[in-house]
């Protein structure tokens, strides 16, 4: 409880059941570790009243507060959460606004770090070998394209504005 009242808990600007991540981050930035423990399993099983975003918009803000996730991660569940929504707009502004918050609070870091981490990683892709893939798979695994891929998704996203946002939605 100490380390986690320290590190500032969770941040609020973040939707339910995903401020762990940048509260990981904040572990990580300030020299923790994360780790995963394979030996140990957890079964959950339990149900909850559905509040739709749609039908009390302040309540569920109030209760949950906005969440945010790395704009990789939140592409790879855009579906997901768009199919269980009545307004496919309203989900994908919230998701937009969500990938503008994060790269507007981590922006510095990634243009920073991310060629650095992107080079890392396509050595280890390189090192991995060639695979059977599809052609966008293949394209990924070349270092030139994780940089620019990184340094576009930073810069793009930081020149945009929630207002910018809104418009291209409503």
């Amino acid at each position: 409880r100490a380390r986690f009242a320290e590190l500032g808990g969770y941040d609020t600007a973040y939707f339910v059941g995903y401020e762990d991540t940048d509260f990981s981050y904040k572990i990580w930035s300030a020299g923790g570790h994360i780790a995963a423990v394979a030996d140990i399993s957890l079964h959950f099983a339990g149900m909850s009243t559905v509040i739709l975003y749609s039908q009390q918009p302040d309540l569920f803000r109030y209760l949950f507060g906005i969440h945010l996730l790395p704009p990789a991660t939140i592409r790879q569940f855009q579906q997901f959460y768009m199919a269980r929504v009545q307004s496919q707009r309203e989900m994908k502004l919230l998701l937009d606004r969500d990938i503008l918050y994060f790269t507007q609070k981590y922006g510095d870091y990634l243009l920073a770090t991310g060629v650095a981490q992107a080079d890392k990683m396509a050595g280890l892709l390189a090192r991995l070998g060639p695979v059977q893939a599809d052609p966008f798979v293949q394209q990924s695994r070349n270092p030139q394209f994780i940089q620019g891929f990184y340094r576009q998704l930073v810069l793009n996203r930081r020149e945009r504005s929630l207002t910018q946002v809104k418009a291209a939605y409503l």
